[in-house]
């Protein structure tokens, strides 16, 4: 008995890195919309720019040239504009959220 298989491996690779950008550019949609919900608000420039993340890039970030002190300064933000503000707030949604982000990103992934 003979068996023949032919694979087109062109084929499966554009499918597999089709299926890996889709993956990625839920998974940064779900960090940046996640992780926006913590992230502090005082004028809400520094929410705002982490809506200039690129989608399937793999980089969620918040562009401004005080979020790295921010994200790292002790003691609890302000609340008045975002009651759940937080620091170091990718940290505070993926302790929250990896298990769904996980859990979806297979699932777009199959």
């Amino acid at each position: 008995m003979t068996i023949d298989i032919k694979l087109n491996v062109n084929t499966i690779k554009t499918e597999l890195a089709s299926k890996k950008q889709k993956a990625q550019r839920l998974l940064d949609h779900m960090v940046l919309n996640d992780s926006d919900k913590y992230a502090p608000q005082a004028t809400g420039t520094l929410r705002k720019k982490g809506f200039d993340t690129v989608l399937g890039s793999g980089y969620v970030t918040w562009n401004v040239p005080y979020a790295k002190k921010v994200y790292h300064e002790s003691g609890q933000p302000s609340l008045l504009k975002n009651p759940n503000a937080k620091r170091k707030w990718f940290e505070v949604a993926k302790a929250e959220r990896l298990k769904e982000w996980e859990r979806r990103v297979q699932n777009e992934f199959n």
